[in-house]
């Protein structure tokens, strides 16, 4: 018997289905922030050529209390704030391998800590300051404040207010979420003591490095990298699945678990969940590593 009908499904977007996008999705909302708004200006460095260019980061304290990321690439429009803002899974990453970002949500990343914060956007000679907030209908909401003559070149800041009980852990996870980073941020208003690898190197190549560990290193264990951001791979579910389907490869990984090694991959090559929080232990995951450990 045919198919009489049929219907595709859909999202309604409201109130409580933004909830569960822009607030429970993250588990760690304070380093969700730090590590999305960075990628993003990494992102806008490299679509305008500034690869090795360092955005800045604003750490907050009392007197100052905010963080921000301040980038010196592209800007964005009127017309780019405005569909950036208020499309969910609303990407121009998407389809590029070079780009960090491809959800379309880590610029929304912000509504899972406040209920507003600030966007100012440089492009072609204005610098046009918007306010990103919660309306009283729950529904996220984005409204021009300014617009006035600017010099400065393109770039975009976006500036979130901090709670006094959270300006030391601001300051942890840019410490924490960059610490791959390979052009690390200039700071205003403080610093952070970044973590470093371990010295005493065993291996090392464009996609595998392998370091003696030490007690308290930051580092030990398996670590991924992709697209600068570093993921610590959880034993059990690697070594499991390669355990099913190569037992030499799986043996390798457990061996070099007992060191700090860090796998490096392109962007594209490695699964990560939509909050982009952790690793996805997928099939194409999984095969990515021990293409990686063969090469090793």
């Amino acid at each position: 018997q045919g198919i009489s009908s049929q219907s595709q499904f859909s999202i309604k977007m409201n109130a409580k289905a933004f909830r569960v996008l822009s607030d429970t999705l993250y588990q760690n909302k304070i380093g969700s922030i730090v590590r999305e708004i960075s990628c993003n200006a990494i992102d806008s460095h490299i679509a305008s050529g500034k690869r090795d260019v360092p955005f800045t980061v604003h750490l907050p304290d009392r007197f100052e209390p905010w963080f921000s990321v301040i980038d010196y690439g592209v800007g964005l429009s009127r017309e780019q704030v405005r569909k950036i803002y208020t499309t969910y899974f609303e990407s121009t990453k998407d389809e590029s391998n070079d780009m960090v970002g491809a959800f379309g949500l880590g610029s929304k990343t912000p509504f899972s800590y406040t209920d507003a914060f600030t966007v100012t956007s440089i492009y072609n000679g204005e610098r046009t300051t918007y306010s990103a907030f919660i309306a009283q209908n729950g529904m996220p909401t984005i409204a021009e404040i300014n617009t006035v003559p600017s010099s400065d070149v393109n770039g975009v800041e976006i500036q979130v207010p901090v709670a006094d009980s959270d300006i030391y852990i601001f300051a942890k996870e840019v410490r924490e979420q960059l610490r791959f980073f390979k052009v690390k941020p200039n700071f205003v208003n403080g610093s952070v003591e970044w973590l470093t690898l371990p010295t005493d190197n065993i291996y090392k190549s464009d996609f595998c490095e392998i370091y003696n560990s030490s007690y308290n290193s930051a580092f030990n264990g398996v670590w991924i990298t992709q697209g600068q951001v570093g993921y610590p791979l959880d034993y059990n579910q690697v070594y499991n699945a390669l355990h099913k389907i190569d037992f030499t490869v799986a043996d390798f990984y457990s061996q070099i678990s007992r060191f700090s090694t860090v796998l490096n991959f392109a962007i594209g090559d490695i699964e990560v969940t939509a909050s982009r929080e952790g690793i996805q232990y997928t099939a194409y995951t999984v095969n990515s590593i021990k293409t990686n450990l063969e090469k090793v």
